[in-house]
């Protein structure tokens, strides 16, 4: 687990699960062999075993005042992904 994981009460992680930069909200269920990298998984959700969550990093300017983070379009000009966090 981590960095940057936060995980909520009677949340129950499988065993060999990896989860990073993530949020697992209350009453969830990570089973066995999953990754969660950049997402938020909701309140008595079921991610079930050897499943792939996966968002892409996405940091607000901390230098900006009132920093926000822009909603782009889900694919940039090259046809790349634009960063976006994965909500479950």
């Amino acid at each position: 687990l981590g960095p940057n994981v936060s995980i909520g009460k009677n949340a129950v992680i499988g065993a060999g699960v990896r989860i990073r930069e993530s949020i697992v909200l209350g009453n969830s269920t990570i089973e066995e062999h999953s990754c969660v990298l950049y997402t938020v998984v909701g309140w008595n959700s079921c991610v079930g075993a050897w499943t792939r969550l996966e968002g892409t990093p996405c940091d607000p300017n901390p230098n900006k005042p009132f920093a926000k983070m822009d909603n782009l379009p889900l694919f940039n000009l090259d046809g790349k992904l634009n960063p976006s966090i994965t909500i479950l």
